[in-house]
This record gives C-alpha cells, structure tokens and sequence, in this order.
C-alpha cells in the first residue's frame, strides 16, 4: 500500500494549481449556491475548473461534474490518511486552471465538539489552501465586521484570505443594508471589503446536502438556475479577485519515484445516467490510472450492455424513483444475466446492489430486479456512518485482509436471501460492531450496500482491473 502510494504520488513534483475552500459561518449560509455560481461564472470563461467537496456528499459531485466535465472529488479524513488527501487534491489538479472546494458546515465545525478534525479550518491548514468565508448577513449590521475577527485569528494555519457577504440586501432605499454598507462596516474595523455580495434570491433553492443519501435524486436542477447564478456572479461577485485569491496558495511539494501510469488494457462498464451515479469518482479515476477504459451506460435506457468488456461496475441509485422503469427494460436485465452467466466481474455498490437483486422495492411497492442475488432488498431511511471493510477471502478486490474506508447510508438490506450465500466483507462502523455483508452469488461478483473510497487502498482497484483483463482483454 505504501510503495503504490509512493509511486501515485510522484505523478507530479508539486501541487501547483490556485486553489479556494469556500467555507462558511455555519451550516446553511448558502456557501454551495455560491461555489456553484463561481464554477458556472469561471466556466463561462473558458476556465478548466475543478471542484471538490469536503465531505461524502456524491449528489453534490453530480453536479459539479456536469458543469465542469470532471471527475469530482470528495476530500475527507475519515476516509482518507493526510497522505491520501494530498494525493487525490493533486489528481483533481491536473489540467486545471483554478479549483474550488465546496466546504462542510462551519469553518471551524469538526466531527466533535473541542476537535477540528474533518472540518474546512483543518483541510486549509493540511493543504495550505486560503479560505473564502461565506456569511449570511441576513440580520447582521456593522457588528458582522466582530464576525469577521473572530473567524479570522481563531487557528493558526487557516487563512481567511477573503470574505464574501451572501442574501444581502438589493434596492433604492437609503435604510437598505447593501453591498456598500458591508463594506463601509468591515472598512471601518480595518478589514478589506468583500470579495462580492450575494443577493438574497426570492424562492428556496433545494439542491443536496452533505449527507449520502439515495431516496430522492436532488441533482435535477433546472437550467434557467444555471443561467441566473451565472448571472448573478458575474454582476455581484468580485470574479478577478477570487482567482488572484487562489493563485495565492503555495505550492506543495509531492516527493517520490517515477511514475508511468499503466496502458489500456480493458474495459469496465459504469452505469451513468439520471438514476445510477452515485460513488466516490476517485475509484472511476483509479480504474482508469490501472489501465481501465471507463465506459458509461445507462440501465434505465440502453438495451445491453457495452461491447467487450470485462466488468461491470453498478453505482449507486435512485431506485425508489426509477424503479418502475429499471424493471420494464428487460432487455437490460437479460444482457446483465447474460454477462454473468458468460463469466464476466461484476462490482456494485449501494442501489446498484439492490438492482442487482429479485426484487428491490420499499414496503408499499417492488419491482422485478436482475435477479443475480438470491433475495429481496428493502429500503429503509437511515443515518449514514463511516466504516472499515475487511474482505474476509480472496475476491475480485483482493486477497483475504485487505482494508478499505467508506461509507454506509443503511438504506438497503436485504431479506428472505440464502443464508448459504458467500459474503465476503466484515463491516464496523465503531457503534454497532462489526457484521457480514459483501454478498458474492459467484467468484466473480462482490455487492455490497456501503460505499468504498478505493482512495484508502487503491489496490482494490488494480485488482478489479486485473480480474476485467481476465475477462476480456484489450491489447
């Protein structure tokens, strides 16, 4: 694990490219609107953007990766050792102009109280990154500029590099609370003016939040939002100055070996479309590094399944939303069998393993799944937690003992199954202990319900490349 890390990292001298962490005051001060409308604005520019997300929110990759037509990461400690971080913000990197990580919660908010650990203050610090905070000053007068001194000297490490006011006030009125009247209040305690001042928008704007979540697909947005929040940057926010903010970031020095990444070797499926894409994208970026041509498909609307290719790779979905549909396109159903029936690798995740299933459904409605696991998957509302998975023998990810971090949203189980059935991961969460899952019908597939962040162990996903090439190589 170590040496594959060693030799990832020296892909690159350095992380060199300008770099922001919005953050924010505390949780709903509207920081991910915000980030949105920069990428849009940047975008328009013909800028390379990259966003990234602190945190595990996969409906919040979505987005940023239709916008800027790049895989997305997702940077969290819980995942992912200071090393690993370092590694997948210098993937995001390459290629790009300028990126923009969309904080969690509060600045200063860890995953306790007394600890900053997962928070946006202890990314700043880990990959010397400034921040742009983010305050709703709905309510505030000239005591947002105490807000401001607060935020600002509280950690060492964490440089506040700029502010941007958000739902302030628009109008003719000399009572109004307007760009000008922030301004002139932080001027007046020493401090620059803001970097923008967002209006306050006339009607909520739900779009996904932090939490890993498969009930309801929060990623159809619709386009006239997009063409108002680029507007709305272009007339409210100071976009040349953001840019010359994150050029400020130093670079990071990444020592280690040559690195060559591995030719193209096969080919692996990923299910993509309006119902399955939720997954940490590193793991899609790892499979291409270990020489896999990732291809799209979508098993709401194709009729098969790609042309010769080795695996399959199920995301996870929407199915509570889809499902009606998912069960009517037999055709797919069939090619899934067929593939299986042929030898191929399957690996899913999620609502890709319930698909995978007889049936999947919640307690008022089921549908026809691909019937490859022996058992019915029932959906539940859960609480998501962080987990370890240890693969419990050799499999298709690798041999017996080998660890991968993740995340478990526990909304699918599975019921009336054949309890003879291999499962080939033992999960612990730290609260409820440690329990079997990773249900393998054939020794070629794993599903599991969980989300594994290949980014803790890449060796998972060179294995998984391995066994495609097994299936169907590409010279």
């Amino acid at each position: 694990m170590i040496l594959i890390l060693s030799v990832l990292l020296s892909m690159t001298q350095a992380l060199a490219t300008p770099r922001i962490i919005l953050s924010g005051t505390a949780s709903g001060c509207g920081k991910s609107l915000i980030c949105l409308s920069l990428a849009l604005a940047l975008r328009k520019r013909n800028l390379s953007v990259s966003c990234c997300i602190n945190g595990p929110s996969l409906a919040q990759g979505v987005i940023y990766q239709r916008i800027c037509r790049r895989y997305v990461r997702c940077f969290d400690n819980r995942l992912l050792t200071e090393g690993e971080l370092l590694l997948s913000m210098q993937r995001a990197s390459v290629g790009a102009d300028v990126m923009l990580i969309d904080g969690r919660e509060g600045l200063y908010d860890g995953t306790s109280p007394g600890t900053l650990r997962g928070s946006d203050a202890e990314l700043a610090s880990t990959t010397r990154t400034p921040v742009l905070l983010v305050i709703d000053v709905s309510g505030f007068g000239p005591s947002v500029a105490a807000l401001v001194r607060g935020y600002k000297g509280a950690v060492v490490g964490c440089e506040v590099g700029g502010v941007l006011t958000n739902r302030v006030e628009v109008g003719e009125h000399p009572q109004i609370r307007d760009r000008v009247f922030y301004d002139c209040s932080l001027e007046a305690f020493g401090y620059e003016p803001a970097l923008g001042a967002f209006p306050s928008l006339p009607d909520a704007i739900a779009i996904p939040h932090g939490q890993v979540s498969q009930l309801k697909n929060m990623s159809i947005l619709p386009r006239q939002l997009f063409i108002d929040l680029t507007r709305l940057a272009e007339a409210h926010i100071d976009l040349d100055k953001i840019v010359r903010l994150a050029a400020t970031a130093p670079h990071i020095r990444l020592e280690g070996m040559d690195f060559t990444p591995m030719t193209r070797r096969c080919r692996i499926a990923v299910s993509e479309d309006i119902c399955f894409n939720l997954c940490f994208q590193d793991n899609l970026d790892f499979l291409k590094f270990y020489g896999a041509e990732v291809v799209p498909f979508s098993p709401l609307a194709d009729v098969t399944l790609p042309k010769r290719i080795g695996a399959l790779y199920l995301t996870g979905a929407y199915l509570t939303d889809y499902g009606a549909d998912l069960s009517a396109n037999t055709s797919m159903l069939e090619s899934i069998r067929s593939f299986v029936s042929s030898g191929g690798v399957i690996y899913s995740e999620g609502g890709g393993t319930a698909y995978l299933s007889r049936s999947f459904g919640d307690e008022d409605e089921r549908f026809e799944g691909v019937g490859i696991i022996e058992g019915d998957a029932l959906y539940t509302q859960c609480t998501p937690s962080y987990i370890e998975s240890v693969l419990a023998e050799d499999s298709i990810l690798g041999e017996g003992g080998l660890t991968v971090r993740g995340m478990d949203t526990g909304e699918w189980q599975l019921h009336s199954h054949d309890p003879s059935m291999v499962q080939l991961l033992k999960i612990a969460n730290g609260v409820q202990g440690e329990r079997e899952e990773g249900f393998s019908p054939g020794p070629q597939i794993l599903s599991t319900f969980s989300f594994s962040h290949f980014g803790s162990n890449p060796t998972m996903a060179k294995n998984l490349v391995d066994a495609a090439e097994v299936v169907c190589r590409i010279s």
